[in-house]
């Protein structure tokens, strides 16, 4: 594979309370580990083929997917959303599903429903290329993405969409919007918007008639 540059959606999902969760005194490290495990699995299950998994990077993972040159920024817009909206589902899903299957006297598996999600959702110009025949991207965008894993963190369940991927973006769920501005060294001012979400409301969106 060349190496190719190219304008593309930046997505990374974290799990929110990664480590507090992985250092719980008295728990099975296995145990913690296949509880975070599955529910990243989830989240790149979920995505399908609208995202590429780049990295597994502990409690986020590092997907992209290329912009298409044919589709309008609308549909491209309308793509995003719904991917997004799968990945929520998959997450609560997944984690009601694990805390359900809880193994008598394990600590972590009582508390994987303190374990919550964030998402980042940005736009910009990123190198793809290849290490050890995995696709790996680069560039000041995919810095810029990580930089914003940083922000509102008192907001667990939240997504961080910066202007770069639209300020018409719309979610088929309900949510709380609120604009915010951050500096970071080299990119000057980001702008971007902190959306949180219910996920109980976001399961009835996904199971009401359509």
């Amino acid at each position: 594979m060349q190496p190719e540059e190219t304008d593309a959606y930046l997505v990374i999902p974290d799990v929110s309370g990664y480590s507090r969760f992985m250092q719980l005194p008295h728990t099975s490290l296995e145990h913690s580990q296949r509880g975070i495990s599955a529910l990243l699995e989830s989240l790149v299950s979920a995505a399908g083929e609208d995202l590429v998994a780049s990295k597994f990077e502990g409690d986020a993972v590092l997907t992209f997917r290329p912009l298409s040159h044919t589709n309008s920024a609308a549909t491209e817009e309308r793509r995003l959303v719904r991917c997004v909206t799968r990945m929520i589902g998959a997450f609560y899903e997944t984690r009601e599903r694990l805390a359900e299957d809880l193994e008598p006297g394990c600590r972590a598996c009582a508390e994987l429903k303190a374990l919550d999600l964030k998402i980042i959702l940005h736009r910009g110009q990123i190198l793809i290329h290849e290490v050890l025949a995995r696709p790996e991207i680069s560039g000041p965008a995919v810095i810029l993405a990580h930089r914003l894993l940083g922000v509102a963190r008192e907001q667990p369940r939240r997504l961080v969409v910066t202007d770069q991927v639209g300020i018409d973006l719309e979610f088929p769920f309900p949510t709380r919007c609120q604009s915010d501005t951050a500096s970071f060294d080299g990119t000057g001012d980001v702008k971007f918007r902190v959306f949180t979400f219910d996920p109980a409301a976001i399961r009835q969106t996904r199971t009401a008639p359509s």
